[in-house]
């Protein structure tokens, strides 16, 4: 199954955001952020934390998620993501 966004969260404090949906794989997965790969610090099912790159500036972006499977291979899955200045 493809993986599927259904809601992105950023956490200024923790420089994270945090991505819910579901079929994020049971493998960790590769996140992207426009050209950024995003270090995933915490992930489930349905519930990935990434670390935000330095500087990133607040505007809307194209969010990435690679999950992978070990008996289905590599899934990926696509939003659009946007935040404010804290």
């Amino acid at each position: 199954m493809v993986p599927v966004v259904e809601s992105t969260t950023i956490n200024f404090n923790e420089n994270v955001v945090v991505i819910r949906g579901r079929n994020f794989g049971s493998s960790w997965p590769d996140v992207r952020l426009a050209q950024h790969a995003l270090k995933v610090k915490r992930f489930s099912a349905g519930e990935i934390t990434a670390s935000l790159p330095p500087g990133i500036r607040p505007a809307t972006y194209t969010l990435t998620i690679t999950a992978h499977d070990p008996h289905k291979g590599s899934l990926e899955g696509f939003t659009t993501t946007s935040f404010a200045a804290k």
